[in-house]
């Protein structure tokens, strides 16, 4: 082991919300449960906003303040098609600029219609990040065994999840899931037995003396 970590360090998130007009139905549960995780972080958690149809924009850096966050998700407005593996990679690279326990939140009803990037990339970019990724399914994508499914595949690739509330309750036990999950992280690295880089993946087995 070469390096272990476990202190209480505030959380680096992208949080990505789609605003294509396919989210129509359900942009104003999107926006009371994105606010709603907002004002659940603490004050030393970043988050950059992000918005997203068939391009990405960034409508919240991680400098502004909660108020003004807030006040940037209800100018939200659905329009366009819908591009979510570019905006997953897009995300990724953003949290990946910073230090720290790193988190992507994406809330979309997981219907993909103008991505120039394949999902194939997207589940490798999503395996080897360290940043977990959750998706919170919305609209369509409740209802959708196909919608449901990529959602749960996607999240699932970066070792996240995939939540499809249907009540006010719901949402908040999965922010309370997602935040819970995010803050209690440990942080290890190590020097592998080889030096080859030979572009496989590597089981790792991790044994805490005094456990089972």
């Amino acid at each position: 082991i070469a390096h272990f970590a476990a202190e209480n360090i505030p959380l680096e998130l992208v949080t990505a919300i789609d605003i294509s007009e396919s989210m129509t139905s359900a942009i104003a549960e999107v926006r009371a449960s994105v606010k709603r995780f907002l004002s659940a972080l603490r004050v030393a958690d970043r988050v950059t906003l992000v918005a997203f149809n068939e391009n990405v924009f960034v409508v919240g850096p991680p400098a502004l303040s909660l108020p003004a966050r807030l006040d940037a998700v209800d100018q939200l407005m659905p329009w366009g098609a819908t591009a979510l593996h570019d905006v997953i990679v897009r995300s990724f690279e953003l949290v990946g600029q910073q230090a720290g326990r790193r988190g992507l939140v994406v809330f979309t009803d997981g219907d993909d219609t103008a991505s120039r990037t394949s999902r194939e990339a997207v589940e490798r970019r999503a395996e080897s990040s360290d940043a977990l990724m959750y998706l919170i399914g919305q609209g369509r994508a409740i209802e959708s065994p196909v919608l449901r499914g990529l959602c749960e595949r996607l999240a699932v690739k970066s070792g996240g999840r995939a939540f499809f509330p249907r009540q006010a309750g719901e949402v908040g036990g999965a922010f309370e899931a997602i935040l819970e999950e995010l803050s209690n992280q440990y942080f290890l690295t190590y020097v592998p037995p080889s030096a080859v880089h030979d572009d496989t993946w590597h089981r790792i087995r991790v044994e805490v003396p005094g456990t089972r």
